[in-house]
C-alpha cells in the first residue's frame, strides 16, 4: 500500500538534508501512515515542523512580491 506522496523528494533517510523536499500534505500522510497509536508528542512535534515550513514558504512568497512577513 502506497502513501501517494507525489510532492516528496528524500534525498536521505535522515531527513536532515537540506536538499530533502516535501508538501505539508505529504508530511501529514507520512505521519498518519506512520504514527498511528504512538506518543502524542511525536504527532505534535511533526505537526510543529509542517507548520514551521508553511510559514516559511509563506515568507518566500511574500518576500518575492514585494510584501512583509
Amino acid at each position: 500500500q502506497g502513501l501517494y506522496m507525489r510532492d516528496t523528494r528524500f534525498v536521505d533517510a535522515t531527513g536532515l538534508d537540506a536538499a530533502n523536499r516535501a508538501s505539508a500534505r505529504d508530511l501529514l500522510r507520512m505521519v498518519r501512515a506512520a504514527t498511528a497509536g504512538t506518543h502524542p508528542r511525536f504527532v505534535s512535534m511533526v505537526r510543529e515542523l509542517i507548520e514551521e515550513r508553511i510559514r516559511g514558504k509563506r515568507r518566500e512568497l511574500l518576500a518575492t512580491i514585494g510584501g512583509a512577513a
